[in-house]
């Protein structure tokens, strides 16, 4: 093999191989964006919209509030890790303007029924060392 068709072999070869590289970056890309960049469904889209209403009822409303009164602290809030703080739809929309535009967006996407006020819940339940973020959060959402 001459020099010549050499070069020309490895130039095909490095086309070749920065032709496979593009399509891997560019499949790669696709996946991420499949998977990852994904518009939310409707049962992820309620609770996410639940959640956020129920983070900011317990932060700037209820801890306060209950730390303020209460003298034992952390024993109530230990009883409040075991049966958790319920707060219905109907509670978050009457507690502050803020989520009132969340809390009427809270609608089946199928059928357009409006999630029922009432069964709407959150579950709030503080744990150790039952600081302000210290709490997981259970949700049920009901439509009617």
């Amino acid at each position: 093999m001459s020099k010549e068709s050499k070069k020309q072999t490895d130039k095909k070869m490095k086309r070749i191989l920065f032709a496979i590289a593009a399509v891997t970056i560019v499949l790669i890309i696709v996946f991420i964006c499949i998977f990852f960049l994904r518009p939310k469904n409707n049962e992820e889209q309620l609770k996410e919209n639940m959640v956020k209403m129920g983070t900011t009822f317990y932060e700037k409303f209820y801890y306060p509030q209950i730390t303020s009164i209460v003298e034992n602290k952390d024993e109530f809030m230990k009883t409040l890790s075991v049966t958790g703080v319920s707060v219905t739809l109907e509670s978050l929309e009457s507690y502050s303007g803020t989520n009132d535009k969340t809390a009427k967006s809270m609608k089946n996407a199928k059928t357009g029924d409006k999630c029922k006020s009432e069964s709407t819940i959150i579950i709030i339940y503080p744990k150790e060392p039952y600081g302000k973020k210290d709490y997981s959060t259970e949700w049920r959402i009901l439509s009617s």
